[in-house]
């Protein structure tokens, strides 16, 4: 009997052993700032406080963006007023408002801030900011340990949390980590952050502290407001700005006007962070990559556009773009002004200018209008809703440089741009259909400086390998036209006469013009057709005048149509984002009837456009060789026997 009751004794004692342990682990042990005098200091001056207490974070020296977005953050909150930010996507401003909300809640300026984004996966970015920096953040640990202390002692894990104590009264800390309920609370009641997303349920945001008090939301933080899909519909552009008015502005104490601060990017003209930039409400800042676009920039179209065009094309062929760059440095980058130079510092470029240069192109240009810019184009009315989308979903399973079975003529195109190189295309064309077979282009390093002779000399070489590389495939080419404009009159219509005996194919120089220069004169004239004619020069040799804006629209409809459809053009397999990107860059925007004949008003979006000049040069010979792809019976020779002989097919567009 007794060794019974020793045995539970012995059982009863492990157990509060256990306990014991337990307890005293779960101990918080509380210490005095390590330096009070630096922490007022830091808290006076919140730009410090964020590179101190957040050093990992924000690495470069703050500059003007980000000095602006701490400035009118903090009057916001000091005035209860409301404050919104649109900056591009890298320069860390959702990161500086998730470290003033965290300045503002351990220094006890504010009890319940909270944070209210578009998207579940925004909020989760936010909440492990913060439960990093309570848990694991040194400085904020030696310098605010009443509130820290709990968070670095339980490492993290929310259970160790919930059951920590003060070491020298044995009380629970308070502190929770309940981040699936947007919650992270502080120890002793000193308040909490919160968060839920807009398209949740910000309305019952509340919190009950362990001192009895109920707790409403005392600042609001609406980061990325928006996704693609609301920015480009009407209904969800106002439902969420509904949302954000009514339910997220009304979740603090009755009575009191709730603080408020976003941050976003512009994603449409219209969108919802437009309507908070212009809102008479809300102090707003629109922070632009480039504050100043350099002389001459002319929205893209002026010289200086020319050169950065020209540096581009270098940049991407691997060669002498750093001395090019060097070399008209001054020109490219007169009196251009970057919000954020050292952004875009990197060993890649000589500088930050060109770093942004890189990105413009890469980017394209409504996109980095949108997201650097923070200046979305307005998107005007164009006859054909043509977009990058559509193109790219004409493409088929056909391989690359196969021939459909039904195709009657294979023609080339090259167009001449000297600042990028040769771009060429070669398409198949049926009764009713055209396929483009291939496409690329030949890089070329040239300099403007170069005597015009050895310029001229250059070109025409590069043309001839890439007319016998394309004759060379088994495509039994009908013809192939090259770029005559641009370049050198004189060397271009030499390979147009001597073409065949070179290259082994027939070669036309083409000439395109607009419909306000195009004419089909008497004199020369051998053989017409839709817009388009042959011409000799004063020494007999052949070419091509053309009217590009006819021919361009021609093959800008050829991708509305459903795949397959008559008068449609499909893409082989593959990746042809680019190839879909410059068709685009040239919109039709108005086509009319004048006294003088057709007119077309095309618009001209700042980059490279050379594969649109492809397609239209391919149809424009597609119908040269007797497909009539412009819906009009194909060229005429002066002769009836001619007309005779010549085949002509039709092409409903």
């Amino acid at each position: 009997m007794a060794g019974f009751g020793a045995n539970i004794s012995t059982a009863v004692s492990g157990a509060d052993r256990k306990a014991a342990h337990v307890s005293r682990h779960a101990q918080v042990t509380l210490r005095e700032c390590e330096d009070m005098k630096r922490r007022l200091a830091y808290e006076a001056d919140p730009a410090k406080w964020l590179r101190y207490y957040h050093a990992e974070a924000f690495t470069r020296p703050f500059e003007k963006p980000h000095i602006a977005i701490i400035e009118g953050a903090m009057k916001a909150f000091k005035e209860s007023g409301r404050y919104a930010v649109a900056a591009e996507r890298g320069i860390g401003k959702s990161t500086i408002l998730w470290g003033l909300v965290e300045l503002l809640a351990l220094s006890g300026q504010t009890a319940f801030p909270t944070c209210i984004p578009w998207e579940a996966k925004a909020l989760k970015r936010a909440f492990r900011f913060w439960r990093t920096s309570l848990c694991f953040n040194a400085r904020l640990l030696a310098d605010y340990p009443e509130i820290c202390a709990p968070f670095a002692h339980a490492k993290g894990v929310s259970q160790r949390l919930a059951a920590t104590t003060w070491q020298d009264t044995g009380e629970p800390t308070g502190a929770q980590l309940a981040i699936t309920d947007g919650l992270i609370v502080l120890p002793d009641s000193r308040g909490c952050i919160g968060g839920s997303t807009i398209n949740g349920n910000p309305r019952g945001l509340n919190h009950a502290t362990q001192d009895g008090k109920v707790l409403r939301p005392t600042l609001a933080l609406l980061d990325d407001v928006q996704d693609r899909a609301v920015a480009k519909s009407r209904r969800m552009i106002d439902e969420t700005i509904q949302i954000i008015d009514g339910d997220v502005a009304g979740i603090g104490e009755a009575g009191t006007r709730l603080p408020m601060l976003m941050c976003s990017n512009c994603i449409e003209d219209d969108d919802v962070m437009a309507h908070y930039l212009a809102h008479e409400q809300w102090d707003a800042h629109r922070i632009p990559c480039i504050e100043s676009w350099p002389i001459g920039w002319d929205d893209g179209k002026g010289d200086t556009a020319k050169l950065w065009d020209e540096w581009y094309g270098l940049h991407r062929g691997g060669k002498g773009a750093k001395t090019f760059y060097r070399k008209n440095k001054a020109a490219m980058t007169s009196g251009m002004e970057l919000s954020s130079p050292s952004t875009y510092k990197g060993d890649e470029f000589p500088d930050h200018y060109c770093g942004v240069m890189a990105t413009y192109y890469s980017m394209g240009h409504e996109a980095f209008h949108a997201e650097k810019q923070q200046k979305p184009l307005k998107q005007g009315t164009t006859i054909y809703n043509l977009s990058a989308k559509m193109i790219m979903e004409r493409t088929t399973d056909r391989n690359a440089n196969e021939i459909p079975e039904q195709a009657a003529h294979v023609v080339a195109a090259i167009d001449v741009n000297p600042a990028v190189g040769l771009s060429w295309g070669v398409a198949a064309f049926a009764e009713q259909t055209a396929h483009i077979i291939d496409y690329g282009r030949r890089d070329m390093s040239l300099s403007r400086d170069m005597p015009e002779q050895e310029y001229a000399s250059i070109v025409y070489e590069e043309l001839v390998k890439q007319i016998k590389t394309i004759a060379a495939r088994p495509y039994n080419l009908s013809i192939v036209m090259f770029d005559a404009r641009g370049w050198n009159y004189e060397a271009a219509y030499n390979l147009s006469a001597n073409g065949a005996h070179a290259c082994g194919v027939a070669v036309r120089a083409a000439m395109g013009f607009g419909a306000r220069q195009y004419r089909s004169p008497f004199k020369h004239k051998l053989r017409t057709g839709p817009y388009w004619h042959d011409m000799r020069d004063k020494k007999r040799r052949p070419y091509v005048a053309y009217c590009s804006d006819f021919w361009r629209e021609i093959a800008q409809r050829s991708w509305l149509g459903s795949l397959g459809a008559p008068g449609t053009c499909d893409l082989p397999r593959g990746n042809h984002r680019e190839f879909a990107d410059q068709i685009c860059r040239e919109p039709l925007l108005a086509k009319m009837e004048t006294p003088m004949g057709l007119r077309w008003e095309f618009a001209s979006l700042p980059g490279h456009h050379d594969f649109g000049d492809v397609m239209h040069m391919l149809y424009m010979a597609a119908d040269y060789v007797g497909m009539s792809t412009g819906g009009q019976v194909g060229g005429k020779t002066q002769t009836q026997k001619q007309k005779q002989r010549r085949r002509v097919q039709h092409v409903s567009i």
